[in-house]
């Protein structure tokens, strides 16, 4: 009875370790989105490709068939123009006018640039991206070919989407018209928002809902009203929040590039919508802005540096407190509604990446989490400060900041994430092995005894 009760106990006690013991799942790193997304408005089933991001974090807040290919057309052509031209030209450069719009069919947009005449470059680039005019891209292409030595804009173009990573984007015709082959998707579309947004000479002009030309004598009129009706104040489509837009249409429907900025939100939206009706394309933008606006950032830099600082190893001669490696705002975002809990903030060190970098500092890499949601990988680093003081003959020589590497890392609650499994698992096997050698030692004394007596 009492050899079946040990047993039993045994038992107990391995599962109790198992469970108590068992490590974590290592986490990968991945932009989140905190809170809960927003219901999925009409809108977005009526759009047969769709994405929506946080512009601060780069987080996607919504996507559907991000990678469809579809044909290109309109704005988002010349957007890329514009950024393929800024790369030869400056703002204030002039460019000579000889007859762009020659060479366009009947229904093209145009701003009817006058033969001979000087214009700023800024006022070209308005001219695309406002007043939306198709041969100012022709304009602005000639003026490129120029500088640059090249005869093909549109290869510029396409050079610039691959050096961006554009990979399904072709271009054809700069100046925004239909094109055979003209191709790319909502994912492509914005990477190039991104890149025109960070480009003060684009993002000012884009912002415009009327631009005053600065060019004299040059033929233009002295400003030049946004086509686009959503950011034109006092038309029944106007949306204050919408400080940016690109539109073209298709045969599948119309796809928009919509930046949208109210407080403290600011998103990205790239879209493919079902109908070439603008009244309706607009109502379906603003029924997305509705939903996604409300998106808010946090910055977990200062929570992330507090719990870094508790983060010690060693005795009282060996102490490394642990700092970032590279400090830069921690941007997390979080759907409206979501309130945010700074105790849940928590960083698990990866023991095994500890190492020294050969000066004297010490590095570590380590896992940001709200709650046990993963959020991003940071690197942390500590200079190997040791205490000097003379040794006792008769103490045994303190670790050294290298030697104490095998010394627990994290404070308690903190988990860590285990690089392999002997590493997460090894001791307990060791351990387990021992105590059956153990067990079967004591068996076979008592035979021994036995047999003697």
């Amino acid at each position: 009875m009492q050899r079946k009760t040990r047993c039993k106990i045994l038992i107990i006690s391995v599962v109790v370790a198992l469970l108590f013991f068992l490590p974590n799942v290592a986490y990968g790193t991945g932009l989140v989105v905190l809170g809960n997304s927003p219901a999925e408005t009409t809108a977005e089933t009526n759009c047969v490709s769709m994405i929506v991001v946080d512009s601060a974090s780069g987080s996607v807040l919504k996507q559907k068939d991000a990678d469809m290919s579809f044909d290109l057309a309109g704005g988002m052509v010349r957007l890329m123009a514009a950024l393929t031209a800024l790369d030869y030209l400056e703002p204030d450069d002039t460019v000579s006018i000889d007859g762009a719009a020659a060479s366009l069919p009947e229904g093209a947009r145009l701003i009817r640039f006058r033969r001979g005449s000087v214009v700023a470059v800024k006022d070209v680039l308005a001219a695309m991206l406002v007043y939306c005019a198709n041969d100012a891209a022709l304009v602005l292409g000639e003026a490129v070919l120029r500088v640059s030595g090249t005869d093909d804009f549109v290869a510029l173009m396409n050079q610039k989407a691959a050096e961006l990573g554009m990979s399904g984007t072709v271009y054809a015709d700069p100046t925004g018209l239909m094109a055979d082959g003209q191709v790319t998707t909502v994912t492509d579309q914005l990477i190039l928002a991104r890149a025109a947004f960070s480009t003060e000479a684009i993002d000012s002009i884009l912002r415009q809902t009327e631009y005053r030309v600065v060019s004299a004598d040059s033929g233009l009129p002295e400003t030049m009203d946004q086509y686009s009706t959503i950011m034109r104040p006092g038309d029944a489509a106007y949306d204050e929040r919408v400080s940016a837009i690109a539109r073209g249409s298709a045969q599948a429907g119309t796809s928009a590039l919509v930046r949208a900025q109210s407080g403290g939100s600011d998103i990205t939206v790239v879209m493919v919508y079902s109908s070439r009706n603008v009244t309706e394309v607009y109502a379906a933008v603003k029924e997305i802005i509705d939903a996604y606006i409300g998106t808010f950032g946090i910055d977990l830099l200062p929570y992330v540096k507090e719990k870094c600082a508790a983060l010690n190893i060693g005795s009282e001669l060996v102490t490394l407190p642990w700092t970032i490696a590279q400090e830069h705002p921690m941007i997390v975002s979080a759907y409206d509604g979501f309130v945010f809990d700074a105790s849940q903030v928590r960083v698990g060190p990866d023991e095994a990446s500890l190492s020294d970098d050969g000066t004297g500092t010490m590095n570590l890499a380590a896992a940001v989490y709200y709650g046990d949601i993963p959020l991003m990988t940071i690197g942390l680093a500590a200079p190997g400060a040791v205490a000097q003081q003379t040794p006792d003959p008769e103490t045994p020589a303190e670790p050294t900041a290298t030697q104490s590497a095998s010394m627990p890392l994290y404070e308690p609650g903190i988990e860590q994430a285990p690089s392999g499994f002997m590493e997460a698992y090894g001791w307990l096997i060791l351990a387990l092995a021992a105590g059956l050698l153990a067990v079967a030692v004591i068996a076979i004394g008592k035979k021994i005894r036995a047999h003697i007596h």
